[in-house]
């Protein structure tokens, strides 16, 4: 056995359902071939008409590199696209798909190997009959990394799980990580460290199981567990290898954090730059509220981070707003929300509110630049920030990167983001949700303290059963406010 065997089933139904997915791919582009395959019958094996089936079959599917028809002869006779046109009138017979290949089988899959068109592919083909008599194949080479890319995207969303796919004479046909694409986990040396051989060859020898193992990637060690089961197609056999880290040394979620916080800092940036841009326009309009309002609804045009859009004179009256449903708002005093000629003083020519119930109803926090007409200040431009844009984006991809949540809370314990968006607007001094003690200890630590790390356990909406997460989080000092960026791994 390889290191520790595991029984999580959990990772194990992942990799069923994977499986699934994966066949469930392959007999949609098998019926579309199937489709194409009847259209070239029904011309008689004309040329034309079979280029035409190829193209429509190419346009149909989402995962092919290329695709031909050769007949009975193994001669091809149409090809699509033009990138393996030379392909046309040359003798086929080299790959060995005649009738006595197909024998007893309506769908062939090759093994991962180097085609005459320069691509690593598997070939998905399927033999063609008229009326009984065998009358030539179609055969599509499979773009299997745009394939396995999708099931690989909703894994890491899902669950943070990883996939790779791998032939049982070690052959990785697909890996999230494009340069293992290729290698042999039996004989490169990349895989030589004892507990990885004996995981590979576990899988390889095995159609499903679970094992452990331990990699250094980037410098650091991280214990994974991988469930596999396997996929039987067209003659073929994959194992289908769904892994998760359950263990790995802290800078790494630590590292992780401070890529986070920087990725949120470049989105305020971006939304302050374009706000800046918004403020100098309304200074150049000298008053005038047609041109300031067009500045507004240039800066929403600019920014999708933001939500809506005031622009306040010194005496905190608003002037004019944007989107339309705002425009109501004009001649409030907007005193209620503390901006004012001190406010930009303190915080320089970009603040930020902290996050609360704005008049309009949504929960959000605005960011505010200073407007000044000849050196006197003169109001000011504040825009209501979506979170789920400003940090949403970034958490997406630390999601998608390393299979991480994250959440954004002020040092009050105020939740102004979180992956599962019912915890945002809660407080997680206070909110019952939170009233575990190891919730509680480690909430309070969030709080003081501007980075660390911790471990809770928490019932995540939806789940069944409470999971254990590490937690590393860092702080962004920004406009005047402080936010705790923390990103979250489950064991």
């Amino acid at each position: 056995s390889a290191g520790c065997i595991t029984t999580d089933a959990s990772l194990e139904k992942a990799a069923k359902e994977t499986v699934d997915e994966i066949a469930e791919e392959l007999n949609e582009m098998s019926e579309e071939m199937r489709e194409a395959g009847d259209a070239i019958l029904a011309s008689g094996g004309d040329a034309k008409a079979a280029e035409d089936a190829l193209f429509e079959l190419y346009e149909d599917t989402d995962y092919s590199i290329s695709i031909l028809y050769a007949d009975a002869d193994e001669i091809c006779i149409a090809v699509y696209p033009d990138i393996i046109k030379d392909s046309v009138g040359k003798d086929l017979s080299v790959y060995g798909t005649d009738e006595a290949y197909y024998a007893g089988r309506d769908i062939a899959l090759t093994n991962y190997q180097l085609l005459e068109s320069g691509f690593y592919s598997s070939v998905l083909s399927m033999p063609l009959y008229d009326n009984g008599k065998f009358a030539g194949y179609i055969s599509d080479a499979l773009d299997l990394t745009k394939m396995m890319d999708k099931v690989e995207v909703e894994l890491r969303s899902d669950f943070g799980y990883s996939l790779w796919v791998v032939e049982p004479s070690g052959m990785q046909i697909y890996d999230s990580d494009a340069e293992e694409v290729g290698l042999n986990i039996l004989t490169d040396t990349l895989y030589a460290k004892a507990d990885v051989r004996a995981a590979a060859e576990q899988i390889c020898a095995e159609k499903s199981g679970t094992a452990s193992y331990s990699l250094v990637e980037n410098g650091r060690v991280s214990v994974k567990e991988a469930a596999w089961e396997t996929l039987s197609y067209g003659g073929q056999e994959w194992r289908i290898v769904v892994t998760k880290i359950t263990a790995r040394d802290s800078t790494a979620l630590e590292n992780a954090a401070d890529e986070a916080a920087a990725l949120i800092v470049e989105s305020l940036d971006e939304t302050a730059e374009e706000m800046l841009e918004a403020s100098e326009d309304i200074e150049e309009a000298n008053g005038n509220v047609k041109a300031a309002s067009n500045a507004l609804y240039d800066l929403l045009d600019d920014a999708p981070s933001i939500i809506s859009l005031v622009y306040a004179d010194a005496d905190e009256i608003c002037i004019t707003a944007a989107p339309e449903f705002m425009e109501e708002v004009a001649g409030r005093d907007m005193t209620i929300y503390g901006i004012d000629e001190e406010f930009h003083r303190n915080f320089g020519k970009i603040g930020l509110t902290k996050y609360q119930t704005l008049e309009e109803g949504v929960f959000a926090a605005l960011m505010s630049s200073a407007v000044y007409e000849n050196g006197i200040y003169a109001g000011y431009i504040s825009g209501a920030l979506d979170e789920s844009i400003l940090i949403g984006v970034p958490a997406k991809e630390i999601r998608t990167k390393y299979g991480y949540g994250m959440w954004v809370v002020e040092p009050s314990g105020m939740q102004i983001y979180d992956t599962d968006s019912d915890e945002v607007g809660l407080n997680i001094l206070t909110d019952d949700r939170y009233s575990a003690e190891d919730i509680k200890a480690a909430a309070k630590l969030i709080v003081s303290e501007p980075q660390g790390t911790a471990v809770y356990t928490i019932l995540d909406a939806g789940a069944k059963e409470p999971v254990t997460k590490d937690v590393a989080w860092t702080t962004i000092t920004y406009g005047g406010q402080e936010w705790r960026v923390g990103v979250t791994s489950i064991r």
